[in-house]
């Protein structure tokens, strides 16, 4: 198993198999390193099931989400330049999201003002 903060790099991509089973496709980038050295790789997940139905709708694009990856392996595949590259590939086990941002800086400035501030006299 294999878990990492990500942000959903297109809108999700929901299918059906000929037998009619669900799957999404996720396409998911995160951090590597940091400062100068700090990079983005790009992971490809495919979640299945109902899991695959119900969440297809809130992947979209910019969203972040914490994954627990399964299987996970790499795929040679040759570029438009004719060079190779390596894509990360796996299976979603776990996929929850996280909060946004400005939504809990809002609840903490909240929580902050509640906590300090004075009845009216």
């Amino acid at each position: 198993m294999w878990t990492k903060l990500c942000r959903v790099g297109r809108d999700a991509e929901l299918r059906y198999t000929a037998s009619q089973k669900a799957v999404t496709n996720i396409v998911l980038a995160y951090d590597v390193g940091f400062g100068e050295q700090k990079r983005t790789q790009w992971i490809e997940a495919t979640l299945w099931g109902k899991r695959a139905e119900s969440m297809a709708q809130y992947l979209t694009k910019g969203k972040e989400v914490l994954l627990t990856g399964d299987d996970v392996e790499t795929e040679l595949y040759q570029k438009q330049d004719q060079s190779y590259g390596v894509k990360l590939k796996c299976v979603a086990a776990n996929i929850e999201f996280t909060s946004d941002n400005s939504t809990q800086q809002q609840s903490n400035q909240q929580q902050y003002a509640d906590q300090y501030s004075y009845p009216n006299q």
